[in-house]
Parts: C-alpha cells; structure tokens; sequence
C-alpha cells in the first residue's frame, strides 16, 4: 500500500509538473511583456499600452492564475505527499508552506495586474501606473516563499536520495537569482523590478520543477 501510495503520489507531480512548464511557456507567449516592461514608461505610455494589449494581458494573466494558483499547488501537494511518505516530514511540510505563501503572492501579482488592464480602459493613467509598479513588486516579493518551497523540498529529497546532484544544482540557481531579485531596491537596471534578473527568476524556477518531475517519472519507471 505503501509503494503504492508513494508511485501515485510521484505520479501527479511529475505529471503536473510537465503542465505547469507548459502553461508557463503559453503564459509568456501570451502576454507583452517587453512592451510593458520597457523602462522609462510614462503612465499615459503605460495606460496606453494596456489598452491596446488588454485582450492578451488578461488571456496572459489567466494561464498564470492557473499555473500558479493551481496546477502548482497540485504538483507541490503531490511533492509534499511523496516526500513525507518517504520519511522526510520537516522538508514536506515546509516546503509545502513555502509553495502556498508562493503561489497566493503570485496571485496577488495576477490580480494587480489584471487591475491595471481593466483600469486603464478609462481611469487615471497614474491608477495604472500605482497598480503596475504594485504587480512588479508582488512578482519580486514573491522570491521570498520560493526560496523556502525550493530550498526546503530540494533539502529533502536530497537527504533521501531522491534527487541527484543536477536537480540541487538548478535550485541553487533558483534560490540565488530569486533572492537577489528579491531583496534589490534598485529602481531601475538588472535587479530592478523590470529588470532582467526579476524576468529571468520565474524560468529558473520552472526548470527546478521540470528536473523534480523528470526524476520523479524515471523513479517511477525505474520502479515498474
């Protein structure tokens, strides 16, 4: 019962994993980004901007939502359920905290968002601004609960011997970027809110979940 358990459990992550980096990806696509992340932005540019992108900024929006507010916590419950089975109860746990603080941070920055394109159809171009900058901050604060989800659940299954030495790599990558990120207040340049080290923060994490999934199916095979 226990293996059985344990392979269903590995199942529904690995495979919730392979659907978040795909929503992930149509989520990027989707929304326009480097129109709407270019610096110097005036708020009647911005306002302007989400105007003409509002169908593409709330379809981008949504993927997101999905992702993160749901096929994410599938696949760190699935995760956590695995881990604990295996008898690493503290890194479950934690990291299950971490990936909840995450994702409700994250859909604080889908609201925020989502805000701002429904503002600017006829509010105050500096409402769209406030929420704009208030998306962006949402996005970086939400490094904080990814560092414990990653760090937590990379710490136990290493300790199992779940995950190999490449998977530990990419969530050292992971923590490091998103801490910098994070914890920068630097208005505008690499580790401003827009910035490229804030842009390139969600892909790392995404490629940590695409490893934990790989490794969790190849288990799984391993074992039939």
């Amino acid at each position: 019962m226990g293996n059985s358990s344990q392979d269903s459990s590995a199942r529904v992550a690995s495979k919730a994993g392979f659907v978040i980096a795909a929503l992930f990806l149509l989520s990027v696509l989707s929304a326009p980004a480097r129109e709407l992340l270019a610096p110097g932005l005036a708020a009647e540019q911005l306002a302007a901007l989400y105007r003409e992108h509002r169908t593409a900024v709330l379809g981008g929006v949504y993927v997101a939502s999905l992702t993160w507010g749901g096929v994410f916590l599938v696949f760190s419950g699935a995760l956590a359920a695995h881990l604990f089975m295996l008898g690493s109860e503290a890194g479950a746990l934690i990291g299950l905290a971490g990936a909840v603080l995450e994702a409700a941070v994250i859909l604080l920055f889908c609201a925020l968002s989502n805000a701002a394109a429904f503002v600017a159809g006829g509010g105050v171009p500096s409402t769209v601004l406030a929420l704009h900058h208030g998306a962006l901050l949402a996005n970086n604060i939400s490094g904080f609960p990814t560092i414990v989800c990653v760090a937590a659940f990379t710490m136990g299954g290493r300790r199992l011997g779940v995950f190999p030495a490449w998977v530990v790599a990419l969530a050292v990558v992971c923590i490091l970027l998103h801490a910098v990120s994070s914890a920068s207040l630097a208005p505008l340049g690499f580790f401003a809110p827009s910035g490229p080290a804030s842009l390139m923060a969600p892909f790392t994490m995404v490629l940590w979940v695409l490893g934990v999934s790989i490794v969790l199916r190849r288990g799984i095979r391993t074992a039939a």
